[in-house]
């Protein structure tokens, strides 16, 4: 949720999201967790946080960009360090392949949060080429190398 609704916001001018419910004990609403009750390990919702926060500030400017397909939500951003990004959300239960708006023989890397990386920090990896693999409802954020 706060990585589909991030770049809505900041095309309103609001520069600013936080998540503050740090933990619910059982039989509380624990839909907005950010740890688990019983580890005190950061779940999902906490590495997606940080992954925005990581990568996006207020300072940072929106790129036209086309959506890949109906099933991903895709935005690109330029950093004032002159970094071009882009942040992708699988809306779907199910992986997706995307062609990145770049050269057949560009180098990127994609930091991510998916089924895959659990109770661990985001996932990285280089990506070379033009095609990158969201798994279902993943949230990633690819750093075009120049």
């Amino acid at each position: 949720m706060f990585a589909y609704l991030y770049p809505q916001l900041v095309r309103e001018g609001i520069d600013l999201i936080a998540a503050a419910e740090l933990i619910d004990y059982p039989g509380q609403f624990a839909g907005s967790t950010l740890v688990d009750w019983v580890t005190g390990k950061p779940n999902a919702r906490y590495w997606v946080v940080k992954l925005l926060r990581d990568n996006f500030g207020p300072d940072d400017t929106l790129v036209a960009t086309g959506q890949p397909s109906p099933m991903v939500s895709a935005q690109a951003f330029i950093t004032p360090k002159g970094d071009r990004k882009i942040l992708l959300v699988n809306k779907r239960e199910h992986e997706v392949i995307l062609a990145l708006p770049v050269s057949a023989d560009a180098t990127a890397k994609m930091d991510y949060v998916d089924q895959t990386t659990g109770f661990e920090p985001p996932g990285s990896m280089l990506l070379t080429g033009n095609r990158v693999t969201l798994r279902p409802q993943a949230v990633a954020v690819i750093t075009l190398k120049p």
